[in-house]
């Protein structure tokens, strides 16, 4: 009886709003607000049946069928774009490695969905904001790879994964989460090949010399004359070098935190390299472990800057940038 009253007094007003909830949703393309409403849904769901009034439990399941959907069909649109974006994109002479519009659109985007996920871990919000972090990462790829300046490159994707982040960790979002993580992981990877590239930009002899020297099976086989020489162009360039790699990082990256981790990540590779191949001098030359530390010891060789200078050196640099 009760219930056939209520549906007599509220059965109109509840099929208006139901009607108005359906127009508006077949013209909106606001996913914030769709996830919105239905969190506010269901904290009144919560708070009818803890005051135990099931009456409106079928307006609470039409409801449910109405947004839920339509919120699927407004992300795979995002999704949709962020492809057709991808393929329609066309290289430029000079990459402009600033991060794209896309890149803070889809942070704040993504910061606001898992806020509004917090407490719920809803599949559908995770699984589809995993397919639209895949498009976004598969364009930045693309637009990277679409330029022959692979330095340029590097320096986009580091920039660009690093406001992802920052947006990210400004709303209070850790390395736990998932979405975190995985841009996370992006940028030290490539972080790690943009060490490489500019070890190789820089001192690129010296890595080259490395690799080969140790794929020998007998000390005794790596050149003497290559390891002089290599210490010889070191000795005079190394402080200039550093100085260099210092100054290019200064000018591509504006984000202290970001521009001091790549900074130390370069630096702390050519320390791996030189230590390596001070260790493969000390060995070639073990005969003559008692010469002097001069710039030229006896019989012509070369003797290189000690690994605890190049160190010293390095460390004037740690807080500079």
């Amino acid at each position: 009886m009760t219930r056939m009253v209520f549906s007599h007094i509220f059965e109109p007003s509840i099929r208006v709003g139901e009607q108005f909830v359906k127009a508006y949703l077949d013209t909106t393309y606001d996913a914030l607000g769709i996830l919105l409403c239905v969190r506010i849904i269901a904290q009144l769901a919560g708070e009818l049946q803890r005051r135990l009034v099931p009456v409106l439990d079928s307006y609470v399941n039409s409801m449910n069928m109405l947004l839920w959907p339509r919120f699927q069909a407004v992300l795979d649109s995002h999704i949709e774009s962020a492809k057709r974006l991808s393929s329609s994109y066309r290289g430029k002479s000079k990459l402009d490695t600033q991060p794209p519009a896309i890149v803070r659109r889809y942070a704040e985007l993504a910061a606001s969905l898992l806020r509004l996920n917090i407490g719920h871990n809803t599949h559908v919000v995770a699984l589809s904001l995993a397919r639209l972090r895949t498009e976004v990462q598969s364009y930045l790829s693309h637009v990277a790879e679409n330029s022959s300046d692979k330095h340029a490159s590097l320096v986009f994707l580091i920039n660009s994964y690093d406001l992802l982040l920052t947006v990210l960790y400004e709303n209070g979002f850790g390395e736990r989460e998932e979405e975190v993580a995985s841009w996370k992981q992006e940028l030290s990877t490539t972080v790690l090949e943009y060490a490489e590239s500019e070890l190789e930009n820089h001192f690129g002899y010296l890595k080259q010399f490395v690799v080969d020297a140790e794929q020998q099976s007998d000390i005794g086989q790596i050149s003497a004359d290559g390891l002089n020489r290599v210490a010889g162009i070191f000795n005079g360039e190394w402080r200039a070098q550093i100085s260099a790699i210092n100054s290019s990082i200064i000018q591509s990256f504006s984000n202290f935190r970001t521009g001091t981790e790549i900074l130390h990540a370069v630096l702390g590779q050519l320390i791996i390299y030189y230590t390596r191949f001070h260790s493969l001098y000390d060995k070639r030359f073990a005969r003559r472990s008692g010469s002097s530390a001069s710039s030229n010891g006896p019989g012509g060789v070369c003797q290189p800057v000690g690994v605890q200078n190049v160190m010293v050196e390095i460390k004037k640099y740690r807080q500079n940038f």
